[in-house]
């Protein structure tokens, strides 16, 4: 039980009133050009995956979704789920 407890303290600490968009969003403004995301041979930084989120949550925006909204996600996986979950909670929606 020791070598579990003592392999397993994984716990850091995070500013408990941050969103996971303006986690996101930092993260890409630190380390913009490394690898956010792989899915065979395409792999996106986190720069690009916040870009392409931004744009997808403007559109979803623009086409109505508000702050308390759901945004239904129907996807094969692909590079395009993350971009689709992260565009959703920039919009302040839920997924």
């Amino acid at each position: 039980m020791r070598a579990l407890a003592a392999f397993n303290h994984t716990a850091i600490s995070y500013p408990r009133d941050a969103t996971i968009p303006a986690l996101f969003a930092e993260q890409a403004r630190q380390s913009p050009d490394a690898m956010a995301v792989t899915f065979g041979a395409v792999t996106r930084s986190y720069a690009a995956l916040d870009a392409d989120a931004n744009r997808l949550a403007r559109h979803l925006a623009r086409m109505g979704i508000r702050p308390g909204d759901r945004v239904g996600v129907a996807l094969e996986r692909s590079p395009a789920v993350p971009v689709a979950l992260l565009a959703a909670l920039k919009a302040g929606a839920a997924f």
